[in-house]
């Protein structure tokens, strides 16, 4: 018989779902919207491959995101996961988010 778990909780399910799996566009766009201005720093943190400075100001001075941290956290998103695809996994996600300190941002996002 499965509880409730008080507080925050990442999902845990099998491989070929929960964290092991690849987040879906409307996950990353929603993750994105709760990020916002904190993508900079994540984007350092996010493995496999963190992004560097060069490619983070790249981002943050397209003309269609000036000023949108959401629409520039997607951008990263969209980017880290296009060039690391099978590798890109809702585990990765959850590991810098709670790195960042913002666990609390994947709640009801990842399940």
């Amino acid at each position: 018989e499965a509880h409730a778990q008080e507080g925050v909780s990442l999902p845990t399910t099998s491989p070929t779902q929960g964290i092991y799996r690849l987040p879906t566009h409307e996950e990353l766009s929603k993750l994105a919207y709760r990020i916002g201005s904190h993508w900079k720093s994540f984007a350092l943190i996010i493995e496999p491959k963190p992004f560097n400075k060069a490619e983070i100001n790249e981002i943050e001075k397209m003309a269609s995101l000036a000023g949108d941290p959401e629409d520039q956290a997607l951008e990263m998103l969209t980017r880290w996961q296009a060039r690391h695809t099978s590798q890109a996994t809702v585990e990765c996600l959850c590991q810098a988010l709670r790195r960042e300190g913002l666990k609390e941002q994947a709640v009801n996002i990842f399940e």
